[in-house]
């Protein structure tokens, strides 16, 4: 987590803060009056006051998808399951109480399974076959589809739907979740405030969040019309900057026609940067390298954009004073959002201009020294090491592995490193996020 305010503990409160951080009982809550304290729980989950305590300053998450973290809270959980069986019981079990159009889940991840492979439609036939099943690997790249979804697509011919074995990745998943009917505003509004309790329960007072996909319709007016209303009722009780997700020209130049531009708004809910996705994940082999994947000869990811495309999008976001974050996750992705930053503020130099790369995982020194003389910042999540430690060298090999996550080569090279944690690709919890940011940097 990232905090905007300075501070520096003194060598009791740091003694105190390494204390509590490693203790079970403790936890990180925003106060009724907005004080953010790390302290120890009593039974009844209140925080123990009587016992030493920190005050910490106000805490972000300068990364994560709020809006599908919300949607996400009425699916079925995937996240604990250790093999394809026990994704297909976890449905079973939902289905005894299901009532709605599709029985949607998220949150597995092959990587942890015995059987270490993806499920298959196959797989959710077994939960059902007539109701449409859609279940969501934890990274968002990747989704499954039972053959009642898969008759919905009525033949769709997208490149990235493989009819075999019901698997959509990347762009696909836009065909496909455009088949699940999108909620209305009143409705979007009240999975925020559930959200937003989550939030400071544990911690945040402010997020940085990608939501203008979040539903199925893409409808960004809604998502920002949400937000306003709930701001104007006085219900807003984090701060939120939009992330906004265009993913066309055609996108961004209808978002500034209409008047939109980065830092409108009010204290509480303001129009943020122009956010675009390069390419995948690491653990589903679909982040774009230099190289071949170590343990997939012949795949080097998905790159989602030309060069000349991209760059098209980001002059343009540039030239109206919006800054531009890029999703790169492997190391050609991230010679990609340098080499559009650079051109662009050849361009249209902007000596306020804050562009920024999204996780910056797999990374070579070079790529270091290069980020910090262009001034980039890093949206980086340090949590991710927890998941993809297993896998890392396996994908990338021992070298590049060991130049990888770098978070304090960054910092020891002044690059400006803020973290969040990518919910709902992992917990939003700052306890455990500031643990993962404690270890990476030391």
């Amino acid at each position: 987590m990232f905090s905007a305010t300075p501070f520096k503990f003194t060598d009791e409160e740091q003694q105190l803060f390494d204390v509590l951080l490693k203790n079970p009982k403790s936890t990180i809550r925003v106060m009724d009056d907005e004080k953010t304290i790390f302290a120890l729980r009593n039974e009844d989950d209140s925080l123990d006051l009587a016992q030493d305590y920190l005050e910490l300053p106000p805490l972000w998450d300068t990364h994560m998808h709020l809006l599908n973290y919300a949607n996400v809270k009425s699916m079925v959980s995937l996240h604990r399951t250790k093999s394809v069986e026990d994704c297909i019981e976890a449905g079973k079990e939902r289905l005894k109480t299901f009532t709605g159009d599709f029985l949607l889940g998220r949150g597995w991840n092959q990587n942890e399974f015995t059987d270490q492979r993806f499920p298959t439609k196959e797989d959710l036939n077994k939960v059902s076959k007539e109701i449409p099943i859609i279940f969501t690997r934890t990274c968002g790249h990747v989704a499954i589809a039972n053959d009642a979804t898969m008759k919905l697509l009525d033949g769709n011919q997208h490149p990235d739907i493989d009819w075999e074995t019901g698997t959509i990745i990347e762009a696909g998943l836009n065909e496909l979740y455009a088949l699940i009917p999108s909620p209305d505003v009143p409705t979007i509004k009240v999975m925020l405030l559930d959200a937003i309790e989550d939030l400071r329960y544990h911690g945040i007072s402010e997020v940085h969040t990608d939501d203008f996909t979040a539903l199925s319709d893409r409808d960004y007016e809604k998502v920002i019309r949400a937000y306003t209303e709930l701001d104007n009722e006085g219900k807003l009780k984090v701060k939120v900057v939009q992330q906004c997700l265009l993913q066309t020209k055609e996108e961004l130049e209808g978002f500034l026609a209409k008047g939109y531009r980065m830092g409108q708004g009010t204290q509480n809910f303001k129009i943020g940067p122009l956010k675009l996705l390069l390419d995948g994940s690491l653990g589903a082999r679909t982040a774009y390298m230099r190289e071949d994947y170590h343990d997939d000869p012949g795949n080097r990811g998905i790159r989602i954009y030309s060069d000349l495309d991209l760059q098209e999008l980001v002059d343009l976001a540039n030239g109206q004073g919006m800054d531009v974050i890029m999703h790169a996750i492997g190391d050609a992705a991230i010679d990609q959002a340098m080499d559009a930053i650079e051109l662009t503020q050849k361009k249209y130099p902007r000596t306020n201009a804050r562009h920024g790369i999204v996780h910056c995982q797999i990374t070579s020194e070079d790529q270091l020294n290069r980020i910090a003389s262009l001034n980039i910042v890093v949206y980086a999540q340090p949590i991710f090491i927890r998941d993809d430690s297993e896998i890392l060298e396996s994908r990338v090999g021992k070298e590049k592995a060991s130049t990888s996550y770098n978070w304090k080569g960054m910092q020891d090279r002044g690059i400006e490193v803020l973290a969040g944690s990518d919910a709902p690709v992992v917990e939003f919890h700052v306890k455990e996020n500031m643990r993962w940011n404690k270890v990476l940097i030391q």
